[in-house]
């Protein structure tokens, strides 16, 4: 009998030779086809920033082109929409779209992990190509 080969072993995943366990899920590599990657959707917090910047820019926008509107209005219409775009620079940044690791398992699509660390996402990833291809 011999002992799997470990490829990857930190923060509950572990990808062996036969298996890759996901925080006590376990998935035989020889059941997981179509395996694929993607990007999760953006948290609400940088959409709810991203939508109050589009609506600041354009007030700010009618507000400098409508006559009679007090310059202290326009300015502080701006200076918002410009806080509004930081604000989700800083949020997306703090909050990065998730990498997610999809397949197809005994005829079900299952999502295999997810990671916002690009780093340990692709470690994952590459330890889970090394050992599909060892068993061929």
């Amino acid at each position: 009998m011999t002992w799997p080969l470990t490829y990857y072993n930190a923060g509950g995943i572990q990808v062996t030779s036969d298996e890759l366990v996901v925080h006590g899920k376990r998935y035989h590599l020889d059941d997981l086809v179509n395996i694929g990657t993607t990007r999760g959707s953006t948290s609400r917090a940088t959409t709810s920033c991203a939508t109050g910047a589009a609506l600041f820019l354009v007030l700010a926008s009618c507000s400098w082109q409508v006559h009679g509107t007090p310059m202290t209005a326009s300015l502080v219409v701006t200076v918002v929409a410009v806080l509004s775009m930081l604000a989700t620079l800083v949020s997306y940044r703090v909050n990065p779209r998730a990498y997610e690791l999809w397949a197809t398992y005994r005829d079900h699509q299952v999502q295999l992990l997810w990671s916002r660390d690009a780093r340990t996402f692709n470690r994952i990833s590459m330890a889970i190509v090394r050992a599909r291809q060892a068993r061929r």
